[in-house]
């Protein structure tokens, strides 16, 4: 028995310790572990194929996704889907919506019976801003123009979100920096 080194040989298949826990438990919990396992790896297996962007499941890697067939140049990486945009697009229409109007373009509105006009996101001085400014003023707010702070509403995080749906979806400036976790809170 010492020479099997901590392996025992049940019907010619090596069994560790765990192994043999196994064969001990009772069938109920065999079929709730197998069970378990197998709902997990569904689960994973259903993950890896959502992430697929191209047909026949195949997932979509970094080495091959920006390059052209013809000259193999680099080009501009994809836009994100319109998925990758709800968190910012509900926060957006949640919190500024109602002062800046579903498309961002603003105007003269009458809230909480003050008259006041929101920048038109969508205009050339706002689209010129670095996003670490467009953070600021959502999170600071603008009390003199009628702008509430965000900072104890909204997460660090999700105002973050809400410059990159306005960078990309209201002013269709394409790879803005904000979703991958740039600092855009200017402090």
């Amino acid at each position: 028995m010492a020479g099997l080194s901590g392996v025992l040989k049940v019907s010619a298949l090596p069994l560790t310790k765990a192994g043999l826990d196994f064969l001990a438990m009772e069938t109920k919990e065999k079929l709730t572990k197998i069970v378990v396992c197998s709902s997990i790896f569904a689960a994973m297996c259903i993950f890896i194929a959502s992430c697929s962007d191209q047909p026949g499941g195949t997932v979509h890697s970094p080495s091959n996704s920006n390059m052209t067939a013809s000259n193999g140049d680099r080009t501009a990486a994809p836009a994100p889907t319109a998925d990758l945009m709800a968190t910012g697009r509900k926060l957006y229409l949640d919190n500024c919506a109602l002062c800046h109007k579903e498309d961002g373009t603003g105007g003269r509105i009458e809230i909480e019976g003050a008259s006041i006009s929101p920048e038109d996101l969508t205009a050339k001085k706002i689209k010129e801003m670095d996003d670490a400014r467009i953070y600021r003023y959502i999170y600071e707010g603008l009390e003199e123009d009628g702008m509430p702070a965000f900072k104890d509403k909204l997460s660090e995080a999700e105002i973050r979100e809400v410059v990159r749906y306005l960078r990309i979806e209201l002013q269709k400036i394409p790879g803005s920096s904000a979703p991958n976790g740039a600092n855009t809170n200017g402090r």
